[in-house]
């Protein structure tokens, strides 16, 4: 009777234990393909992936929010975004650390910090939140810096639209986008300027990432009225890379092997809309 009293005893320990253990493991679960990064963001490099029902141990967290997640991937640190898992036991529990924290991990693009100009002529653009200058004008071409919010620069040129605007950017031109700044004076002696093809500099085409925010329905075309070409779920993770205009009222994107156009307001945006193109989309199939 002794025996069984010690070994009931025994068992109760190893139970609370184990209890305790699961408590304090954060696990993250993967429902589909997931990309594992080198650090807390999508311009650090996609060090490997998850398959849908793979399982790993949280081991931090980037921000109160957590909005990305330190994993133990293969024996090493990688981050995977919130809202591409299921997360199994109190995030909250976890400590905030910076990529930095065990090892150097650099983003494959760093940022390059803003900077804050000021304007000295009569012709200038103000920013009314960070921009992205080009080495061109169109989004096609390399992005050579960014204005800060706030920001005045002084207006040089302009594409013979006057959708872009050749700016002084420190000490060299840069273009911006005519919508996203707000333009002081006139552009009647600013000249025209041709920027040739043999200049253009290409990048990887701007791609933004969302998640769906219900079941969302993907036209063929960005109007309520067109074909529904599949139903999106709820909470799917999905590559932007067009808008329909500059408020980027529909988003397009690839989804099932199928082309087509989601309502921007269906869905969380983490990135700039302005990185996008404005797409035009084709005439309705037949």
């Amino acid at each position: 009777m002794h025996f069984v009293k010690i070994a009931a005893f025994l068992l109760t320990i190893v139970l609370i234990t184990g209890n305790a253990l699961a408590q304090d493991s954060v696990i993250a679960r993967a429902y589909r393909t997931v990309s594992v990064r080198s650090g807390p963001g999508t311009q650090y490099d996609i060090i490997g992936q998850l398959n849908s029902g793979n399982e790993v141990h949280i081991t931090g967290r980037s921000d109160d929010e957590s909005d990305w997640l330190r994993i133990d991937f293969q024996g090493s640190d990688g981050w995977l975004a919130y809202f591409t898992v299921t997360i199994l036991g109190d995030v909250d529990q976890l400590a905030i650390v910076s990529p930095h924290d065990d090892q150097e991990n650099t983003p494959v693009h760093p940022v390059a910090t803003p900077l804050m100009l000021q304007a000295s002529s009569s012709v200038f653009v103000t920013t009314y939140r960070r921009v992205n200058v080009r080495s061109g004008p169109g989004s096609e071409y390399l992005s050579v810096g960014n204005l800060e919010a706030g920001s005045t620069a002084d207006v040089t040129g302009r594409s013979n639209d006057n959708e872009w605007l050749r700016i002084n950017f420190g000490d060299t031109s840069g273009w911006v986008a005519f919508f996203v700044v707000s333009l002081t004076g006139s552009l009647d002696n600013i000249e025209s300027v041709e920027v040739s093809p043999d200049a253009l500099t290409e990048e990887p085409q701007n791609t933004l990432e969302i998640v769906t925010r219900y079941n969302t329905n993907l036209h063929e075309q960005p109007t309520l009225d067109s074909s529904i070409l599949d139903i999106i779920p709820f909470n799917t993770s999905l590559r932007v890379d067009a808008r329909s205009d500059v408020l980027g009222t529909w988003l397009h994107v690839d989804y099932n092997g199928h082309d087509g156009w989601l309502l921007r307001a269906l869905a969380s945006i983490m990135g700039e809309l302005s990185d996008l193109s404005i797409e035009q989309p084709p005439e309705p199939s037949s």
